[in-house]
């Protein structure tokens, strides 16, 4: 399986793949996820995505335009 940010925004990333929540308002990241799991406002998705782990790095650092972490619990309605 492709890391979502790898495919969908380029770059070279590396390592193990991760399902993690991450928040974004772009839309072939959303496409590319394993699951969304709601808006966020009324541009951003809530998705759980598979991302390798340089990405995840880099998304809680901030570096990936128009990414971040998604820190919520979320619970089956």
């Amino acid at each position: 399986m492709d890391c979502v940010i790898c495919h969908n925004m380029g770059g070279e990333g590396g390592g193990s793949i991760n399902l993690v929540g991450i928040e974004t308002s772009n839309e072939n990241v959303v496409a590319g996820a394993a699951r969304r799991l709601g808006s966020v406002g009324e541009s951003r998705a809530h998705v759980l995505a598979r991302v390798c782990s340089q990405h995840v790095v880099e998304i809680y650092r901030g570096r990936v335009p128009g990414v971040t972490m998604a820190w919520r619990a979320t619970a089956p309605a």
